[in-house]
């Protein structure tokens, strides 16, 4: 035995001294940490979850959302039309226009207006030759002498639209009969519908663009635009991921399988925190949303509070983004206790 006794006694020494192996950081230590680093530690509130939320917004412009549907066989946005205004001198009075004013061809208006002189913008879009014709010509008959009006379209422009991308029949359609809205184009691109929240559109046109989801031009009739000759629609598919660290009692990536997933929603999916490890008052959020200043905001939440949890609850998870779980200082005591328990009954077999 005494040959033994300082074997034990340097064992015991030895885990005194140690450095416990760790699970991760402690609440406190980010606190501090936060004082002499490049970030700031903030705790949850609403103004947070009501910017993630805008964060997350996409949508088309109002430019796109207030164009006219093209009618087939009727006036167009973008077609052209010649336009001839005869006016009777059978009176005697002097003709404003000579008698005959020949127009060259005029391009219809984004907006399916069409500027005729003396009558000023008409809109024609969605009507026939003949109803434009009549409409313009009741315009004039209070600006000239018994007009006539002569109307015809010069040419059909292409009406071509293509799609691309994670289309599995990508490529050019015409605008017509059945492909008259990006759902239909959608549709016929055979665009996979599965996770429509993770099915993203952006629409380019007339060197404007906007971005959309399947999901949003499915539920909301104002993000199923009209289609215009011309559009490029370019599909991807995003499929983001959280990635939990720290006292959770599953680490790892998660995936973000719906609209509004959330913090708890994470936590969740990781099968909550770890009771024998965890600090439930220290979870924190690294995020890109509301990011973009000086220091860098790390968000804490506090699940032991219902108010904080509700603010989880809301708060909009984005791609790339970061949960920590922090280790509680109970937890941390309990190892050095655990290896000093251990060193003890290896001694105490020693001994015998």
């Amino acid at each position: 035995m005494s040959v033994r006794f300082p074997i034990v006694l340097a064992m015991l020494i030895g885990v005194a001294g140690c450095t416990v192996p760790r699970g991760g950081a402690m609440k406190s230590e980010l606190a501090s940490a936060s004082q002499s680093e490049n970030f700031v530690v903030r705790r949850l509130d609403a103004a947070a979850v009501e910017r993630s939320r805008q964060s997350m917004a996409v949508g088309l412009p109002d430019t796109f959302k207030s164009a006219t549907p093209l009618a087939t066989g009727m006036i167009s946005p973008g077609d052209r039309l010649a336009l001839t205004i005869i006016e009777s001198t059978g009176s005697g009075a002097p003709s404003a226009i000579n008698g005959r004013l020949d127009i060259d061809p005029v391009q219809v208006g984004t907006g399916g207006e069409l500027t005729v002189p003396y009558a000023g913008s008409v809109p024609v879009a969605g009507k026939s030759v003949e109803e434009s014709r009549q409409l313009i010509q009741r315009r004039l008959a209070n600006k000239l002498y018994r007009p006539q009006v002569l109307l015809r379209k010069v040419d059909e422009p292409s009406r071509t639209v293509s799609i691309v991308g994670n289309a599995a029949k990508g490529g050019s359609f015409q605008i017509g009969p059945g492909m008259v809205r990006l759902a239909d184009l959608v549709g016929a691109a055979g665009v996979e519908a599965d996770r429509p929240d993770q099915i993203q559109l952006e629409l380019h046109r007339s060197g404007e663009r906007g971005t959309t989801t399947l999901r949003q031009i499915l539920q909301d009739s104002s993000e199923n635009v009209p289609l215009r000759p011309g559009d490029l629609v370019t599909v991807t598919r995003q499929a983001g991921f959280v990635t939990v660290m720290g006292a959770a009692s599953v680490p790892g990536r998660v995936e973000i399988t719906r609209p509004n997933f959330s913090i708890l929603d994470v936590l969740a999916t990781s099968r909550g925190l770890d009771d024998n490890a965890a600090d439930p008052s220290g979870v924190f959020l690294f995020t890109r949303a509301d990011q973009g200043g000086t220091p860098t905001v790390i968000y804490e939440i506090d699940i032991r509070d219902p108010m904080q949890i509700q603010l989880a609850k809301d708060f909009r998870i984005s791609d790339n983004d970061l949960i920590y779980v922090s280790t509680a200082s109970f937890a941390q005591t309990r190892k050095v206790l655990g290896a000093i328990t251990g060193s003890l009954t290896t001694a105490s077999n020693l001994v015998r």
